[in-house]
């Protein structure tokens, strides 16, 4: 129970003469990407707009875990994200959107769902990044509101939207090995928060250390991250020297874990 379909696990499930087993299907997910200023990459750029990082982002570890999903962009009109939404519920077991996550006035998403048999649950979370996240049911569905800056937005779906995906699938919430690291530099914290920082990874004599991420664009950081450190809501400070539970990503993750599976 659990395990991955995979060819080999099928061939032995016919060796056994079984005809099926039961299994769980992906949730199928609605990834929509708000805002006038958001364009799909491969297009010209005028002043003032933005590719569409976040969509791409979200829509790649959905793809790596083989997991349906329909993207598209919508502009800041409500109606037209309403009816964005209201068209997709029937063939969608998860939304989850990109931006208009604070709740302003420019903001629509929740203008956009309240109609629509809209249970909010929570609305901003105490973890930075990825403070303004929400998540509701819309007609009983998981709906998650995801904020638009893409540090925000990555660490929001990699610590609450994908879990939550990996469950609906079958497979166990965690979607990250962890592993004890060494700290390579005092880290300090607001308590009563949770925070997520990048990191890079060194091997030393004494084993694995771990250090902050240090670019001087939040992008590179994201793209290049190797670890990510965790400053538990109880903390203030962590430590240099200080052995700290990490996730691992990338080809830090040895064994070829997957993080949308297992």
């Amino acid at each position: 129970q659990g395990e991955h379909l995979t060819p080999p696990l099928l061939g032995l499930i016919a060796a056994a003469g079984r005809e099926s087993v039961l299994a769980v299907a992906p949730p199928r997910v609605a990834v929509i990407a708000t805002g006038d200023e958001v364009l799909a990459p491969g297009r010209p750029m005028a002043e003032g707009q933005l590719y569409a990082s976040n969509l791409v982002e979200i829509c790649a570890w959905l793809k790596l875990g083989g997991i349906p999903y329909e993207a598209l962009i919508v502009g800041d009109r409500l109606v037209d994200i309403r009816e964005a939404v209201r068209m997709r519920i029937e063939r969608t077991d998860v939304f989850l959107t990109s931006g208009g996550a604070w709740g302003s006035e420019k903001d629509l998403i929740f203008k956009a769902v309240e109609k629509l048999e809209w249970q909010g649950i929570y609305h901003r979370v105490r973890m930075g990044p990825g403070k303004p996240v929400g998540f509701g049911l819309l007609a009983g569905k998981p709906f998650f509101v995801l904020p638009g800056g893409p540090p925000s937005n990555e660490m929001a779906f990699l610590q609450l939207a994908l879990p939550a995906l990996r469950k609906m699938a079958g497979s166990r919430p965690q979607p990250f090995p962890t592993a004890k690291a060494r700290l390579g530099k005092s880290l300090t914290g607001e308590k009563g928060w949770t925070e997520f920082i990048h990191a890079r990874l060194e091997q030393g004599q004494d084993g694995l250390h771990v250090h902050p991420s240090l670019p001087a664009s939040r992008l590179v950081s994201m793209a290049r991250k190797q670890a990510i450190i965790r400053i538990p809501e109880e903390r203030e400070e962590l430590t240099a020297g200080e052995k700290i539970t990490i996730q691992l990503f990338g080809t830090a993750a040895a064994g070829g874990y997957h993080p949308c599976r297992s």
